[in-house]
């Protein structure tokens, strides 16, 4: 078993289920992190952004990830490595592949995967490293293990920062991940707890950073949500408005972290919804189903998206198509604009957006 956080700043875990983890990785925020995160990679090699720029801002927005801690499940969900239970995982992180991380797994991890104990293989957010879950051989101390799985597939160097147990790894979307076995992850327990003493600097009340996968399942809507967005405190509640109960707190959690890091353009057209709150009432970052919207008025059935760049991708278009067909399912309509439409094609989005309201 290990635990999830939503993120690393808090010190208050749960233990990971396979549900847990699957949203996560569907998540609006990991998804539209990253590809943040991507857009500034790019501009580095174009020569636009440098390399110490790049590392800070890759920085900044990597504290908005949630993240699991694959080393262990701790006892009363509080992140400290003096409460830590091995989940008998470790993690190899190889930073700055020369190549790419997909060329590396494929020539030096991928055939084998079984052999070697590995059970799942991702690039990191930056995109630049690829990050190694696996199973501490019998015998094996978790430092041990990282030096052994290092010399097995002919590394020199790889970051030696992931030596305590309260490290843990931020989350990527799902296409990020080259390698999964769901049903070894997942397995408990697994065969080896860390070795008495594993070293004393795991005892210390420290907590960590850093980085991984996957599919979306459709939720069983069962328990109602009420309308969540704190405006008035109104207490009814929709059949629309339903998810699993072991999503709702996620995803409770995901939403308002997104209200508190809102794209600019985000922002920008929250400012211009406002004048139209008093008929009406647009929520931000609400949860509907399985899914955050940017915006909704739940009484007209409208919900407004924002889009970033990665949109335009074929992976995510298709993702968005679902999504808009799920929410239609529901009885909502979906607009969408991007976000140069919105920073820089003012006027016409707003009269694209009055005559939707049917505002003159």
């Amino acid at each position: 078993m290990f635990d999830y956080i939503s993120n690393i700043r808090s010190h208050h875990t749960v233990p990971c289920t396979t549900d847990i983890f699957h949203t996560v990785m569907r998540s609006t925020i990991v998804g539209q992190t990253c590809a943040e995160i991507a857009d500034c990679h790019e501009q580095m090699l174009r020569g636009e952004m440098s390399r110490e720029n790049f590392e800070t801002k890759k920085s900044e927005l990597k504290r908005r990830l949630p993240a699991f801690c694959f080393h262990a499940h701790f006892k009363n969900g509080r992140r400290l490595n003096a409460e830590a239970i091995s989940s008998g995982l470790s993690i190899l992180d190889i930073d700055h592949i020369k190549g790419s991380p997909e060329a590396f797994f494929h020539e030096k991890v991928k055939d084998r995967v079984k052999e070697l104990g590995i059970v799942l293989a991702h690039k990191t957010p930056s995109g630049e490293g690829l990050r190694l879950v696996f199973i501490i051989p019998q015998g094996m101390g978790l430092v041990e293990a990282q030096q052994w799985l290092a010399k097995q597939i002919g590394l020199e160097a790889f970051d030696e920062a992931c030596k305590d147990l309260a490290r843990c790894s931020f989350a990527v979307p799902e296409e990020y991940v080259l390698f999964i076995d769901e049903e070894e992850l997942f397995k408990e327990p697994h065969p080896q707890p860390l070795s008495e003493g594993e070293g004393s600097d795991m005892l210390q009340d420290t907590p960590a950073s850093t980085n991984s996968a996957l599919a979306k399942t459709p939720a069983e809507h069962s328990t109602p949500l009420s309308l969540g967005e704190g405006q008035g405190g109104e207490a009814a509640t929709y059949a629309y408005m339903t998810a699993s109960p072991d999503r709702y707190g996620l995803l409770k959690q995901f939403a308002k972290e997104n209200r508190q890091n809102m794209t600019m353009a985000e922002r920008y057209l929250w400012d211009h919804l406002r004048d139209y709150q008093h008929t009406y009432h647009f929520r931000r970052q609400h949860i509907i189903g399985d899914y955050i919207v940017d915006f909704v008025s739940l009484e007209y059935k409208l919900v407004i998206e924002v889009d970033g760049g990665y949109h335009a991708e074929r992976q995510q278009m298709e993702d968005d198509a679902r999504r808009t067909e799920d929410l239609n399912h529901m009885g909502f309509d979906v607009v969408r604009f991007t976000n140069e439409e919105v920073l820089f094609d003012t006027g016409k989005t707003l009269e694209r957006l009055r005559k939707i309201l049917g505002i003159e």
